[in-house]
């Protein structure tokens, strides 16, 4: 029998946790969370695995910084005890999925943590796939795309400072959002708009 893909296997999950909140998947921090679920201000993170390994507990244990609880994701298996240990000391749950029956059960109950790191939760996380690499979107493009989009709203062009006022960004400050655009603009990395002096302009 052919192994399942990641993205299949999170397909399962995300049917499982579908009535448990709000589904995101794909959310970007020090690298990306394959699915989160946010259920009145709690998050919780899944990391969706086809094989249970040190790496997905260790991704698991990372994703504490940015949710209330963490969980690894796998397909059940064999001699899984010492694994599950190891999650169980971190405060890490494990879902198994088995693939006999298609039943999900939590054979492991994670640890409420208080998380240390903001995550900011996109709308097109939702129509992200939980598992694919491809079509992914950082919080820096986010924040480019919606520059563009308030552009195309305002004739292609507006003051630079007021742009910022109304746009959604992923920066802390709208002063550390201008020193950053202007930093990448001039380097030639954004190439969707340009600076001219106090304005800013759609190509």
């Amino acid at each position: 029998m052919n192994k399942m893909s990641e993205v299949d296997l999170a397909k399962k999950f995300i049917e499982f946790l579908n009535d448990k909140g709000d589904i995101y998947c794909e959310v970007e921090t020090n690298g990306f969370i394959d699915i989160v679920v946010l259920n009145n201000d709690i998050l919780t993170s899944v990391e969706v695995k086809n094989t249970f390994n040190l790496k997905v507990i260790e991704q698991a244990v990372n994703n504490k910084k940015y949710t209330h609880y963490s969980y690894v994701a796998v397909p059940n298996g064999k001699d899984i005890s010492f694994r599950c240990t190891i999650c169980r000391e971190f405060g890490v749950g494990v879902l198994l999925y088995n693939t006999k029956t298609g039943h999900i059960h939590e054979y492991v109950k994670p640890k409420i943590n208080k998380p240390k790191n903001k995550l900011t939760l996109l709308d097109v996380n939702k129509k992200a796939i939980a598992g694919c690499q491809h079509g992914r979107v950082t919080l820096f493009q986010n924040t480019i795309n919606n520059i563009v989009e308030t552009l195309k709203n305002n004739n292609g062009n507006m003051l630079f400072n007021d742009l910022i006022k109304i746009t959604k960004h992923h920066y802390e400050t709208d002063s550390s959002a201008k020193t950053s655009i202007k930093k990448w603009v001039t380097k030639g990395v954004i190439t969707e708009f340009y600076i001219d002096d106090k304005k800013i302009f759609l190509k």
